[in-house]
């Protein structure tokens, strides 16, 4: 039996159209395909100078940083073509949307580039490869 997670979807109500959440089942193969992976986006990192561990919970890949257990990024699975939405662990103790206007949303191989590039800066690439 599948849990139940909470899942971003655009919504309109009363004719305003706007980001909302909606209770949902995960999708077993976008869930396993991240299962997976775990051990591949764990080498990434490892081979980036970031030795991380990763955590499944709730439909999505935790990605937490080995020394101090930093939070680094989540990968939640969205799409049909084995895409992820990339979250950050925000200022305010929580995984949060890294954009005001929704979610960073692209295949599962740019999504590791993206967060050890780091070019947005909020992933804190620079400091956990020192």
């Amino acid at each position: 039996m599948l849990s139940r997670t909470i899942a971003r979807e655009k919504c309109s109500l009363n004719g305003v159209t706007g980001r909302g959440l909606l209770l949902m089942e995960p999708v077993p193969g976008k869930v396993d395909m991240l299962k997976e992976r775990r051990e591949e986006i764990a080498d990434y990192f490892a081979s980036h100078g970031i030795p991380v561990e990763t955590r499944f919970s709730r439909g999505g890949l935790s990605i937490y940083a080995i020394a101090g257990k930093t939070p680094i990024a989540r990968f939640v699975p969205c799409g049909s073509r084995g895409g992820v939405e990339v979250m950050w662990y925000s200022h305010r103790d929580k995984w949060d949307l890294i954009s005001d206007f929704g979610g960073v949303t692209m295949s599962a191989e740019e999504a590791l580039e993206y967060v050890v590039t780091d070019a947005t800066g909020c992933f804190g690439i620079d400091y956990l490869q020192r």
